[in-house]
């Protein structure tokens, strides 16, 4: 199911070595959302966006705000933040 639905949670204009949470989530943990409303209410969602904020406060890395993906669109998101990959691959480790 992820890989075809991968493409509505993928936001187009994301600078090389950075991802979406959600797209990350997908790619790397086969961790889905079952409906886009999800996205914006997932605990483990949220949590990570807490985290890779906190840290990259803590360290000045820039997160670009980038175009919504389509599946979010529909629920009135413009932009969502992108995060250096490293970050994110950090705080899954940290969560592990």
């Amino acid at each position: 199911m992820i890989n075809n639905e991968i493409h509505k949670y993928t936001s187009e204009n994301v600078p090389d070595g950075y991802d979406t949470i959600v797209s990350y989530f997908m790619s790397n943990i086969d961790y889905a959302p079952e409906t886009p409303q999800e996205v914006l209410t997932d605990e483990h969602f949220a949590e990570c966006e807490i985290w890779c904020c906190h840290y990259a406060d803590r360290l000045g890395l820039e997160l670009p705000m980038v175009e919504a993906p389509e599946a979010l669109k529909g629920l009135g998101v413009k932009f969502v933040r992108a995060y250096p990959e490293a970050l994110l691959e950090m705080h899954m480790n940290a969560c592990a």
